[in-house]
């Protein structure tokens, strides 16, 4: 299909000074029934992909009146704001189409503009991936106007554009009233402390919000804008997955997240890799994760000085990690639990004879080496019977 694509393209630029109609006529033809059309340049390279604006803009003709169209993948191809406001117009009378990937091009604010506009008509699309573009404060406006009264849109990834404070305070704006974004990543989008305060802001408010998974790292958050995003974990009830790697947060930060892991019941994972935590906000984990039954992953590094060791906190900490996954495995459907070797004491044997109480399936349970005393092994064999 590619080559047919590139064929196509030549022999129109080669026939006449404005390709597009020929193009168009061609596409409609070569597009007939198809649900996935890949025009991903991989490497991204202008000799090879066959892809452009003009191109573009002629696929769009096509696109617009389709009706079996479902996903579309044009990413790595250099395109500018010229193709996106041609998709954007195409997405505007286009209602099959599901999934758009324009990931790793050269859009900026005129082509989000277009886009955003789309987005105010469309209810359709379910996905829209723009890692690594050129979008600015401009474009994020106005899409976040957009996501107030678009009520389609599932997954939106902006990562790695320069959204900036400005960008991302308007994008929390929206989340103030959309309820049916579930995944947002505003990964490398130069968010700050006064912006993360609006994001966490707007997800404690909206009570109704749908998102699922929120990705902020290798942003510009420290302490305060940490302090807010444990404000919302405290409340909110939807989130599973917040991301919140390479930032700058330092042990204040961390704190008062782990402070909210004592209250929150629905969070599964929490990235703070490279951030300025050290070991007092390491052992706060370790002494909440032993409360919170909900987290399965999280992955946190500590700043330690040379020659200095953990203490027996931080070991804690990863067996009930390792508890809390095995549990939920067990829940899940694996009707075995093996345990070897995982410091459990009393308090984790608790826990597993809990989960005997509400299992009527589980077939095999190792506790070898788990320091259990009387109290937890009378607990489990009480349950066992």
């Amino acid at each position: 299909m590619t080559k047919k694509l590139r064929l196509w393209n030549n022999h129109a630029k080669a026939a006449s000074a404005d390709p597009s109609p020929v193009l168009s006529n061609a596409l409609q033809q070569l597009v007939g029934g198809m649900k996935c059309i890949s025009l991903s340049a991989q490497p991204p390279s202008r000799e090879t992909s066959g892809v452009d604006d003009l191109f573009v803009s002629a696929f769009a003709n096509a696109m617009a009146g389709n009706d079996s169209l479902t996903s579309l993948l044009l990413d790595r191809n250099g395109l500018g704001d010229d193709a996106a406001v041609a998709i954007a117009a195409a997405i505007q009378s286009n209602h099959s189409l599901k999934s758009l990937d324009l990931d790793f091009n050269k859009i900026g604010d005129v082509g989000m503009c277009g886009i955003a506009e789309a987005l105010r008509v469309n209810n359709t699309l379910h996905q829209l991936e723009m890692h690594n573009n050129r979008v600015g404060s401009r474009g994020a406006v106005q899409l976040s106007h957009a996501l107030r009264v678009n009520s389609s849109l599932r997954t939106l990834s902006l990562h790695g554009n320069p959204l900036g404070k400005d960008g991302a305070g308007a994008l929390a704006d929206a989340l103030m009233a959309n309820c049916t974004l579930r995944i947002l990543s505003l990964h490398s989008c130069c968010v700050d402390n006064s912006a993360a305060s609006r994001l966490g802001t707007a997800l404690r408010i909206n009570t109704e919000s749908a998102l699922h998974e929120f990705s902020l790292g290798q942003n510009m958050i420290g302490d305060i804008g940490a302090v807010q995003m444990a404000e919302m974990l405290r409340s909110n009830s939807m989130l599973q997955e917040l991301q919140l790697e390479a930032n700058r947060i330092g042990d204040a930060g961390a704190l008062q997240l782990a402070s909210a892991l004592e209250v929150n019941k629905t969070l599964r994972e929490l990235s703070l890799l490279d951030n300025r935590i050290t070991k007092q906000g390491l052992k706060r984990f370790a002494q909440v994760l032993k409360k919170n039954g909900t987290l399965t992953r999280l992955s946190i590094t500590a700043i330690v000085l040379r020659n200095s060791t953990m203490d027996e906190e931080f070991e804690d900490m990863q067996q009930f990690h390792h508890l809390g996954s095995a549990i939920k495995g067990a829940e899940d459907g694996k009707p075995r639990l093996d345990l070897t070797n995982v410091r459990l004491g009393d308090c984790g044997a608790i826990k597993v004879a809990e989960l005997l109480e509400r299992s009527g399936t589980l077939l095999g349970l190792n506790l070898d080496h788990c320091n259990i005393g009387d109290e937890g092994a009378g607990l489990n064999l009480d349950h066992c019977n």
